[in-house]
């Protein structure tokens, strides 16, 4: 009987060994999890900071990408604005010097018609000189033959 108490004292310890084994493997494995679910929860909100990061990011470099862009063309347009007044300066110069060289041509052109309409009084009045002189002498000769 003894030995029988003895054995069920054991069994006893033995149980309530275990139950606290049991209960404490359950205890850490609870913990384990709230633990776990921790680590995920700061995995996860990690994965969000970053990917606010990233879009931030992103967002920032396509603004940088747009200031550019219109920066280009603004200064492709003034270029081009440049560009114009440029050839219309050209093309005013260019009609400018058409215009010099016409008004010399036709300067050239009254000069000589001038210089020849001279030529042609100068010569004609040399040869009227030259008449009335033949015309005297010829009036002047008859008068010797009388």
């Amino acid at each position: 009987k003894r030995l029988q108490e003895e054995e069920e004292r054991k069994l006893k310890r033995d149980e309530a060994r275990r139950s606290k084994e049991e209960k404490e493997r359950r205890v850490k494995e609870e913990e384990e999890k709230k633990l776990e679910a921790i680590r995920i929860k700061e995995e996860q909100q990690e994965r969000k900071r970053q990917a606010q990061i990233y879009k931030e990011r992103i967002a920032k470099a396509e603004r940088a990408r747009l200031i550019q862009l219109e920066e280009a063309t603004k200064l492709k347009e003034k270029r081009l604005k440049e560009k114009k007044v440029y050839d219309e300066y050209i093309e005013k110069r260019k009609i400018e010097r058409q215009k010099e060289e016409e008004d010399k041509r036709l300067k050239e052109e009254e000069e000589k018609r001038l210089k020849e309409e001279e030529e042609k009084r100068l010569k004609e009045e040399e040869e009227k000189r030259l008449q009335e002189s033949q015309e005297q002498e010829g009036i002047i000769q008859p008068e010797e033959e009388k």
